[in-house]
């Protein structure tokens, strides 16, 4: 079912899919490789490629499967808050987007704009010699998240790229 989704979403010309996976990062990196892993890279087979991209979204790794969700051939590996994104991007090909992860929950939902910032603005630094990282939150950001907040990470962002 999901490779013929994807096999028609594709022809409408959509750029791509993101697929979230969330509880495969809750067993080991065999288990998420044989149930999960396996199944993804058909789809990634199938319908990867110049114009269309795989996007694999996995928050409940927590850094033991990470080989898991290379293995797919995805082309960008989205990542949840508790990942260590610097050693993440380590074992993770260069030419492959690596997304992520600030905690969505306890920075987006609950901190203030300052502290939103400042951790937007470690993340980046952290993640300043990978030109393959794309800064995002770890997971879905919650309802009625302030959009102070929100603001707050697009200028930590805005000043990263501009300082």
């Amino acid at each position: 079912f999901l490779l013929n989704y994807c096999k028609e979403i594709k022809r409408t010309g959509v750029g791509g899919v993101v697929i979230a996976e969330p509880a495969a990062g809750l067993i080991s990196a065999e288990d998420c490789s044989t149930y999960s892993s396996t199944f993804i890279k058909k789809i990634v087979e199938a319908v990867q490629d110049d114009t269309f991209m795989i996007v694999l979204h996995n928050c409940g790794n927590t850094g033991h499967c990470t080989g898991a969700m290379v293995e797919t051939g995805a082309a960008g590996l989205h990542f949840g808050n508790r990942i260590d994104m610097p050693a993440t991007l380590e074992e993770c090909p260069d030419d492959v987007l690596v997304m992520g992860n600030l905690d969505p929950v306890s920075l987006f939902k609950m901190a203030g704009p300052e502290t939103m910032k400042e951790a937007t603005l470690q993340l980046l630094e952290a993640t300043r010699a990978y030109p393959n990282f794309v800064l995002s939150s770890g997971c879905d950001i919650p309802p009625h998240t302030s959009s102070i907040n929100i603001d707050a990470f697009y200028t930590a962002l805005e000043e990263f790229n501009n300082g």
